[in-house]
């Protein structure tokens, strides 16, 4: 199962909510019900499609103008087409055809004036998308029609079966109360929408039309509406309509340096000398060996945790472990430290030094401070400067149990390492970053954490581990609404997609970037995301739409002042101008 290709998809919203024959009441709850599924279906993160491959006819009763913009947008789509209405269904003939009607239409006379299902169908028949989806909000009779000999409800249902597309009903039978007082989408809508807003829990990443219909059918039996029912040929059911905002993803734990020694058991020699420094309140070193500062600060956080577990008292609670190197005072308290010049050492710190229980909200603010700070350096290019701060922010927020903040500096010093070119330390510092955020619930920084994973295993050149990590972190995302994480994966996965020679992947997650990057403003992503779309419609040959393209990302990098992204199109547009145009 997969998303569809929001380029190559379309979506067509239709929806009457008011009508001129006095029989047929106004819906108002129509409206709401269209324009709040045309926002979740174009989310930039968990939906289908961009805004501007999303039609919505509200009140359209012109039934040639109608018919009109559903041929062109069905004609448009190659990969999954999506018609949806939501209105008052009505049956005429002696065939008890179906109608969705229409502003003009008329309860006793629908045949003239009404959108008749069978063109509706011949026309998403005709359509070359390869997935076609058929959702329809409607009563299938009027009470006119209570009484006839015919069920009209199986022969309308008989009338609905396209070839390989998956048809979706709000209820089997007539007599349908559309909308609940009180309910601003009508019933069937109202609760699709929020199953694609909030997702299903212990589904897949991907929510399915065909788990969508199970969740439908199971609530609204529950709340005593009518049951959906559902039409399908051939592997329609696996057509995904958006990501699954409950899915989370349960993966192997990466336990970072030092954490194989985190328990007590381990760390009994260790417990002694705290329980020592506890008693007499004098400073002690543990004696273990380290030969880098970052494998000691690495083992310094796996110690405290051992000192302070989540649950039960601490063996110490006033003591606290710190790394002492040559630059420190004083002088090595082992033969480890005399020979390396690095050391674990355990102090001991008042109550109004260190508050184990309720720590002090100011040293906390210091920290966040001082990884403000160190966010700026580092984003500035001084990354000497950065890795010192946030290497003190570690110190104090391990010293404080501030364990959020304790992850926020070690994902710090992580992509420190990693600009420069040290990406074997840079994974350690990022698994230890992501243990932290997964033992603290810390959603945005799992997200985070599986990005990073997945830039170092593309920078091994390993795709298929490099992809599941990015997948692991847009389900996150998907899931809790977090845009930078969801622009800069895409944009990390079309990367993926052109070191495969896939240049249609690489052009969809491209475009899936700048989709986030336009909705959150965030001018970097956008304008590098257009960039690269642009060299993608080159590749192609569609020059024309490349040079515009490039353009576009230009005036976002003088914007912005990002030369790199300023350098990057106008190389492109003078290269094409030296170039001959080709036809697109």
């Amino acid at each position: 199962m997969r998303l569809p290709d929001p380029q190559r998809s379309r979506v067509v919203l239709i929806g009457t909510t008011r009508y001129r024959d006095a029989k047929l009441p106004d819906l108002p709850a129509v409206q709401h019900s269209l324009t709040d599924l045309a926002a979740t279906l174009t989310n930039p993160i968990s939906g289908i499609v961009g805004p501007e491959h999303c039609s919505v006819l509200l009140d359209e009763g012109d039934l040639r103008e109608l018919g009109r913009q559903i041929r062109e947008q069905a004609s448009a789509a190659e990969d999954l087409l999506v018609v949806y209405y939501v209105g008052h269904g009505l049956v005429g003939g002696g065939r008890h055809d179906l109608y969705l009607a229409l502003c003009d239409s008329e309860l006793d006379a629908p045949e003239y004036n009404s959108l008749e299902y069978d063109k509706l169908r011949g026309t998403v028949l005709q359509s070359p998308a390869t997935n076609k989806i058929v959702i329809l909000d409607c009563c299938f009779s009027g009470r006119a029609l209570a009484d006839a000999m015919a069920d009209p409800a199986t022969v309308v249902l008989g009338q609905l079966d396209v070839q390989g597309t998956y048809v979706l009903t709000s209820a089997p039978r007539d007599r349908v109360a559309l909308s609940l007082a009180g309910e601003r989408h009508t019933a069937f809508t109202g609760r699709l929408i929020k199953l694609l807003q909030n997702g299903i829990v212990g589904e897949s990443e991907f929510l399915s039309i065909e788990s969508l219909y199970g969740r439908l059918r199971s609530i609204m039996r529950a709340e005593a509406l009518p049951l959906p029912e559902k039409r399908a040929t051939r592997t329609a059911e696996l057509i995904a309509l958006g990501r699954n905002r409950a899915f989370t993803f349960a993966g192997p734990r990466h336990d970072p340096v030092g954490a194989d020694n985190r328990d007590e058991g381990e760390w009994g020699a260790a417990m002694d000398v705290a329980r020592e420094v506890e008693a007499d309140r004098r400073q002690r070193a543990v004696d273990r060996g380290f030969t880098t500062r970052d494998e000691a600060a690495a083992a310094r956080a796996a110690l405290a945790r051992a000192l302070y577990p989540a649950e039960g008292a601490s063996v110490a609670p006033h003591v606290r472990p710190w790394v002492w190197t040559t630059a420190s005072s004083g002088k090595p308290l082992t033969e480890h430290g005399r020979r390396t010049g690095i050391e674990i050492r355990l102090s001991y710190y008042a109550d109004g030094q260190a508050k184990s229980a309720g720590r002090s909200v100011d040293r906390v603010a210091d920290v966040k401070d001082l990884l403000k700070s160190a966010t700026r350096d580092r984003d500035r290019g001084a990354l000497d400067e950065a890795e010192a701060q946030y290497r003190r922010a570690l110190e104090l927020a391990v010293g404080l149990g501030a364990r959020k903040e304790e992850g926020r500096a070690w994902d710090g010093l992580g992509s420190c390492r990693w600009r420069k070119d040290d990406p074997e330390a840079a994974i350690e510092f990022f698994t230890i970053a992501l243990d932290i955020a997964r033992q603290i619930d810390d959603i945005p920084m799992q997200a985070w954490g599986l990005h990073n994973s997945g830039l170092y295993q593309q920078k091994r050149g390993d795709a298929e581990a490099a992809e599941d990590f990015f997948n692991q972190a847009l389900a996150l995302a998907g899931s809790h609404w977090l845009p930078a994480v969801a622009g800069w994966t895409y944009h990390q996965l079309a990367e993926l997609a052109r070191d495969q020679g896939d240049l249609e992947r690489e052009r969809v997650m491209y475009e899936s970037a700048r989709r986030v990057g336009a909705a959150t403003d965030d001018s970097t992503l956008l304008g590098w995301s257009l960039n690269h779309l642009a060299d993608c419609a080159l590749e192609s040959g569609r020059s024309s739409e490349a040079a515009a393209l490039y353009r576009q990302a230009l005036v976002i990098g003088r914007r912005a002042t990002n030369y790199g992204m300023i350098r990057h199109a106008e190389e492109a547009l003078a290269r094409s101008a030296d170039e001959q145009p080709e036809r697109d």
